[in-house]
């Protein structure tokens, strides 16, 4: 199934981006240059200056402009230069016909670019009429003047007979003179040529000698076409190693049949161990690019189940793919297994149908034992419904044991389905860590696709997800949607929820009539705090008119539904809200509704009493929150002592945020003596019931040893519950846990993996990890643009080592376009914060003008700081700007230069205790210049070693 490679004809190769693709013709030194200067050859090297950015910041207009300047009067290379200006639109706006009339100019005058380039032009019909004729006539120009990519297109234009004749032996003379001079485009089609025996006797050797140079360019093409010559061992002996390594070096530069074939090699263990997973990774490579033998065989494996999950759905898809493309097996299988499907489904139906007959007697005596056996043989089948009912009756025990495992698999099969209450009921499980593993963020998930079907009840639960931020990053905006939503298909919590935001102006404008409107709608349906708030409404005249009679209406409605709030109302004839001296609940709603200003005027003294009434009473989460009240002085005088208290008495009631917060005062010492075994002793509390934050702080405590027995293995299980809940600092310590193999196997896949999730919440630590993982290609696929992306976001929250990373990325422009400025300021921002190599690094721009003015006095400042802190590079370079005078550049102050001389010695000397290589012979020169006691001018200003480049720094 393995194929050969066809000649590199595609038209796309004509049309180039010219600037990246050409080398300018003549060097040029920004020191020689100058913006006033009218000469031509001047001009041109200026707008090549501007136009690279090299010593001044990129500005392509400028570059336009000084290129003009020297096209204007006969500069051949600007006049090619201001060509490619109008064709790509670069520091003007595009012209083809302006590319055109430039390109001519320098052309008539011999310049093999501008001939190649208006060949190209009359190739494509840019800017001028399409003629392969006259495309091949200006190709010939440039060609026979001995440009290599116009004897590679001329070369093309003879072997497809595109405005010449066809002739493959002029065809393989021109690729012949471009592969000759390193072209590898041509260096692959004569490979070709030589192995097809086209326009030239066939000779299997040759092709491999083109093949290798052409590969070793980088050349897709030719790196599978030489694999391809080892594995059949054509004009090589055979050797599928060598065949695998470069369809290898192919198929990551995206080569289709690369791919196809290294599929192949892993499938069948040629060249290579045998690893069907691998296999599957390439031929889903091949297949999204639309490879039709790769398509059916990824098919026929996902309806399988061959090397991977059985995927009915993913299988149908590819095989679908590979069928329009007409491939005949593709499309008989795909025939043969509908049909198959088909009468399953039909079987299916009729199990699933007899189960709900048992499940509701209907026909036959009901019988949920008998139900559970026929939704079991339906959803063995695929059935969605029928595995949905199945989890059904394992989540509820009818008709069978209770077990929420089995649930949760059978709920998961119907919603990987698109059955929207598995979804959602799946959600739930993870939302509960019923049969799953707690996890916030796939419940997230599986809500969202529940609530996209429409299932009002996921509406409402992804609402409240991301009103309170759970798995997600909190947006009332999103909440108010999500709530609209469900309260569209009358679901009444979710109509009060809406009211509510109208009310406060949470995700949506303040509209106090679309508040009562919604308030209206839930308490026709009965929901009591609706009615409640309607009652407000219209006691208040807020979004409808003053109407005592309709206030007391839905007042008494509300109470007679058991609502506190609503029942105070007719239990006293005070103005100010009450609660019964018993009810410990109304006592802390209303102290809460004071706290928050909902409904009330925000009153924390009178919040603080009524917590306090409620507390006393033994409601803990009055307490927790009474203790929150002494801690911060809210609404009472601050008291740290009786804050402990309150902490301890909710946190032996098992308030898990009483225990956290009891835990962090005997960590800070505030109310109670500090203690760390205490601490620990209230966090283990909380996190056993699932407190997220606590269960953080516990795995730090087991990963420190504070207040337990040190224990890795202990740290990442409890840094796994934290963050399976979302907790972006333990996502982030799991993260550094998988990374570095500590408490858990080594897996740099999974390290990654967490620090996404906790760089997508904004963690900074965790985005310049994940940075490093897409710059190293650690755990992921290498990246720059992802890295670069990456530092930034941690760089603009102020992490030192992101900032420096980055100016490396500006400094060599990978991820992102050189930019020198850019270099310079971020290694400013991480300079000022005490970083000892951003320090040394900014100190190097300085002294080299990289990117700004060059200063030796603020070069030595930098370096200083540097060296202070023991950076080798910098007490060397420190070193070198005390002995060439740096404060005193004519050497002519001799205490002076005496002094540098002595601060030289000093910091060379530290720089050799540390190894640095060069720092001796510095010091030799030195101690013989001493002993000849002659402190010549010429002597001191000599550089007796190199600063080395600063290097990236990568952990």
């Amino acid at each position: 199934m393995k194929s050969f490679h066809s000649l590199v004809l595609s038209s796309s190769l004509l049309v180039l981006n010219l600037n990246a693709m050409e080398k300018r013709d003549e060097p040029y030194s920004p020191l020689k240059t100058s913006k006033e200067s009218e000469d031509p050859a001047t001009q041109y090297m200026l707008g090549i200056i501007y136009l690279k950015g090299e010593g001044v910041a990129q500005d392509k207009r400028e570059a336009m402009k000084c290129f003009k300047k020297a096209a204007d009067q006969g500069y051949l290379h600007a006049q090619v230069e201001l060509g490619i200006c109008y064709a790509n639109g670069e520091g003007i706006t595009q012209d083809k016909t302006e590319a055109i009339k430039w390109y001519r100019l320098a052309a008539n005058q011999g310049h093999p670019i501008a001939q190649y380039c208006l060949g190209i032009c009359y190739a494509t019909g840019a800017g001028v009429t399409q003629d392969k004729i006259e495309a091949v006539k200006w190709c010939k120009m440039a060609a026979e003047l001995g440009y290599s990519n116009a004897q590679f297109n001329l070369g093309v234009y003879y072997n497809n007979g595109e405005g010449v004749p066809k002739d493959h032996e002029q065809a393989v003379h021109w690729f012949t003179l471009a592969a000759k001079q390193g072209n590898a485009n041509a260096q692959t089609n004569l490979g070709f040529m030589y192995n097809n025996g086209c326009g030239i006797q066939r000779d299997d050797e040759q092709a491999v000698h083109w093949f290798t140079l052409a590969a070793k360019q980088g050349n897709a093409s030719a790196q599978y076409n030489l694999g391809f010559m080892y594995d059949s061992g054509q004009g090589v002996p055979k050797d599928q190693r060598l065949a695998v390594h470069w369809y290898t070096l192919a198929a990551q530069q995206g080569d289709v049949s690369a791919q196809f074939n290294l599929a192949l090699s892993y499938n069948n263990g040629e060249g290579v161990t045998p690893d069907k997973t691998e296999a599957v990774k390439w031929f889903r490579m091949a297949a999204e690019q639309g490879h039709v033998n790769a398509q059916y065989i990824l098919g026929i494996r996902y309806t399988k189940g061959e090397s991977v999950e059985p995927d009915k759905a993913e299988g149908v898809k590819w095989l679908k793919k590979a069928a329009d493309q007409g491939h005949d097996r593709a499309l008989s299988y795909l025939k043969a297994f509908n049909k198959e499907q088909e009468d399953k489904q039909n079987d299916a139906a009729t199990q699933y149908n007899l189960g709900m007959r048992y499940t509701k007697g209907e026909g036959v005596t009901q019988d949920k034992i008998e139900a559970v056996k026929c939704f079991r043989k339906a959803a063995e089948q695929g059935h969605p419904t029928a595995q949905y009912n199945l989890g059904i009756c394992y989540d509820t025990a009818e008709g069978i044991k209770e077990d929420k495992k089995e649930a949760a698999k059978w709920f998961r099969m119907a919603a990987e389905q698109g059955h929207a209450g598995a979804q959602f009921n799946l959600a739930g499980c993870y939302a509960k860590g019923d049969g799953v593993a707690q996890d916030k963020i796939e419940a997230m998930k599986w809500y969202k696709m529940a609530a996209e079907q429409g299932h009002v009840g996921a509406q409402f639960n992804l609402a409240l997800k991301y009103n309170k931020g759970e798995g997600v990053d909190q947006d009332k905006t999103e909440a108010a949607k999500w709530f609209r939503m469900a309260a569209e298909q009358d679901y009444a919590k979710s109509q009060f929820h809406l009211a509510l935001k109208y009310n406060k102006g949470e995700g949506v404008n303040v509209d106090k009539t679309e508040a009562a409107k919604w308030f209206r709608m839930a308490a026709e349906q009965g929901h009591s705090d609706a009615q409640y708030a309607l009652g407000i409404c219209y006691n208040k005249g807020e979004g409808v008119n003053v109407d005592k009679t309709e206030a007391v209406k839905w007042l008494k409605r509300a109470a007679e539904q058991g609502h506190a709030k609503a029942q105070s109302c007719f239990k006293t004839t005070k103005k100010e809200p009450q609660a019964e001296p018993s009810d410990a609940t109304a006592q802390f709603n209303l102290g809460m509704h004071y706290f928050t200003g909902d409904e009330v005027t925000q009153d924390k003294s009178m919040a603080a009493k009524w917590l306090k009434k409620a507390a006393e009473q033994g409601h803990s989460e009055a307490q927790v929150n009474l203790g929150f009240c002494y801690e911060n002085g809210e609404g009472v005088a601050q008291n740290e002592v009786e804050a402990v208290k309150w902490y301890k008495i909710a946190s032996e009631h098992g308030h898990p945020s009483a225990q956290f917060n009891l835990a962090l005062s005997y960590y800070n010492g505030r109310g109670v003596t500090q203690n760390k075994k205490e601490t620990a002793k209230w966090f283990k509390k909380a996190a056993k019931q699932g407190h997220a934050t606590a269960q953080y702080n516990l795995g730090i405590f087991h990963d420190n040893g504070e207040g337990v027995k040190k224990s890795k293995n202990k740290a990442v299980k409890w840094y796994s519950l934290a963050a399976a809940q979302g907790e972006m600092g333990a996502q982030y310590n799991l993260g550094c846990c998988y990374d570095k193999g500590e408490g858990i196997k080594k897996d740099k896949k999974e390290a990654a993996k967490w620090f996404k999730m906790a760089a997508d919440q904004g963690y900074a630590k965790a985005q310049f990890s994940l940075a490093l993982c897409y710059d190293k290609g650690k755990g992921i696929a290498q990246d720059k643009t992802e890295a670069a992306k990456w530092y930034k976001l941690a760089a603009e929250q102020g992490h030192a080592g992101a900032q420096l990373n980055l100016g490396f990325c500006y400094d060599n422009g990978e991820g992102v376009i050189e930019d020198k400025i850019e270099v310079v300021k971020w290694f400013r921002k991480a300079a000022e914060q005490g970083h000892t190599q951003a320090q040394f690094s900014l100190g190097y721009c300085y002294s080299t003008g990289n990117g700004i003015a060059e200063n030796q006095r603020e070069a030595a400042k930098w370096y200083k700081l540097a060296a202070e802190q023991g950076d080798v590079n910098a007490q060397f370079a420190l070193g070198l700007c005390y002995y060439n005078n740096f404060d005193e550049p004519l050497g002519l102050d001799t205490k002076k230069n005496e002094q540098n001389q002595r601060e030289a010695v000093k910091w060379l000397q530290q720089a050799a205790k540390q190894g640095h290589k060069d720092a001796p012979e510095v010091l030799k020169s030195i101690n013989s210049i001493k002993q000849s006691r002659e402190y010549h001018v010429d002597q001191i200003v000599k550089h007796l070693g190199e600063v080395s480049v600063p290097s990236r720094k990568k952990d």
